[in-house]
Parts: structure tokens; C-alpha cells; sequence
């Protein structure tokens, strides 16, 4: 803890230290008005004389150092029976649960750059090289569908210049058979005369 401003490294302690050290403040700051001079007022009745200050100076350590510890002791176990320290060790390990979750969940993703405009791909060989792989399978494909779209384009052009033939075709047989016909007729009228 930084003494000077009152702030402490919430990383390197866990809720339940802080909490404790909090108390501590609070302790600090209620025994410090009790100045080793305002012991001043025992001197009389401490004896001998001559070593007067030094026990008063003992007795005054040893009181505030009682202070102190009887009355954390008394707030710890107030705070303990209300399960507020209990809850800041559950609090500290759902936090520590959620940071090693996180890190094994940023470890499986990785920024790759725009891979099919995504910058988020997992970070598995396996994965990635099925990915390449099915990509490769897709340029082939599209290679295939292009050639057959161009071999049905050339077949639907010859069918068209094909059906242009057919009606200039019907009308030569057509105009064919008429003749035949016009010769057969010419030969039956032949015949019969």
C-alpha cells in the first residue's frame, strides 16, 4: 500500500487484504489524535521520576498498540459473521475464474488480418488449413462451372444456327415434294391417256 496517498495495487492484493488493510486505515485514523502528549497528563502518578517519561512513553505504545489490535480483531470478526469477507474471497476467485477463462478464450483466437473479412479466425492448424482447402475446392469448382457454362453457351449456339437450318430445309423438301408430286401427277395423267 502507498502510505503517502492512501492507494493501494488492487493487483497484487486480493479483496479480502484490501479490506483488511482498510480497516487498518480506519483504526490508524481513529487512535492517531491520541499523541504520546496527551499521555502527559499520567506523569504524576508514574514513579520514579526519572524514569517517568520512559515508562509513560511505554505505556502509551502499548495501549495504542492494543487499541489497534483488539479493535481490528473486533471489526474482522463483525465483518467475518456478516460473510463480508467470505464474499470478497468469492468475489476474488469468480474473478480469477472469469481472467483464466478469458485468457484461454483469447488464446484459441488470434487476429490474422482480413482473412475473407473477418480479422478474427481461431487459431488452429487443423481449421485453417481446412479452410484452405475448401477455398481451394471453390476456385476449382468455379473453374469447372465457368467451362461448362462456355460448353453449353458454344452447344446452345450451334442448336440456334441448327433451328435456323430447319425451317429453310422444310421449305426445300417442301417445294420438292410439290414437284415430285407435279411429276407424278404428269406421269398418272400420262398413263391413263
Amino acid at each position: 500500500m502507498d502510505s503517502a496517498n492512501g492507494n493501494y495495487n488492487r493487483t497484487n492484493r486480493s479483496r479480502r487484504e484490501s479490506f483488511l488493510a482498510w480497516i487498518d486505515r480506519i483504526v490508524e485514523h481513529s487512535t492517531r489524535h491520541w499523541s504520546l502528549g496527551k499521555f502527559q497528563v499520567l506523569l504524576p502518578v508514574i514513579g520514579p521520576a526519572e524514569e517517568a517519561q520512559k515508562k509513560l512513553a511505554h505505556l502509551h505504545s502499548c495501549f495504542i498498540t492494543n487499541v489497534r489490535k483488539s479493535t481490528t480483531v473486533k471489526l474482522e470478526r463483525i465483518f467475518t459473521d456478516l460473510n463480508v469477507l467470505d464474499s470478497l474471497d468469492s468475489l476474488d476467485a469468480a474473478e480469477l475464474n472469469m481472467k483464466a477463462f478469458n485468457a484461454h478464450r483469447g488464446a484459441q483466437w488470434r487476429p490474422t488480418g482480413n482473412v475473407n473479412d473477418d480479422t478474427l479466425a481461431l487459431n488452429h492448424r487443423e481449421l485453417l488449413s481446412h479452410i484452405a482447402e475448401l477455398q481451394r475446392q471453390i476456385e476449382s469448382l468455379q473453374v469447372e462451372e465457368s467451362r461448362v457454362q462456355n460448353e453449353l453457351k458454344t452447344q446452345h449456339q450451334g442448336l440456334q444456327l441448327e433451328l435456323t437450318v430447319v425451317p429453310r430445309v422444310a421449305e426445300i423438301c417442301e417445294q420438292r415434294s410439290k414437284q415430285f408430286q407435279g411429276i407424278e401427277g404428269g406421269q398418272k395423267a400420262f398413263l391413263y391417256s
